[in-house]
């Protein structure tokens, strides 16, 4: 369940990083990485520490708050759906 919620919360992220016109383009890319990472984990193609992965999306969700609280609530619900993976 964990990682079907997860795949939602990816395409969602995608739909608006593409709708999203203001937005620094190396601010851009990083979320694009951490999406792709994060989409390698669910398909079981990459391993490695879940809780780094947190923190990057943590991060982010700071970067994100006041700016683009739409794309901030969908990094909380990651970082969410990462821990229920990794318990």
């Amino acid at each position: 369940m964990p990682r079907e919620q997860l795949k939602k919360d990816l395409e969602e992220l995608q739909q608006e990083l593409e709708g999203m016109n203001d937005m620094d383009d190396e601010l851009r890319e990083q979320l694009q990485g951490i999406s792709g990472q994060i989409d390698r984990l669910t398909e079981g193609e990459e391993e490695g520490p879940i809780e780094e992965l947190m923190e990057q999306v943590e991060e982010r969700v700071l970067v994100f708050d006041a700016k683009h609280p739409q794309i901030s609530g969908i990094l909380k619900r990651i970082v969410s759906a990462l821990e229920a993976i990794g318990a």
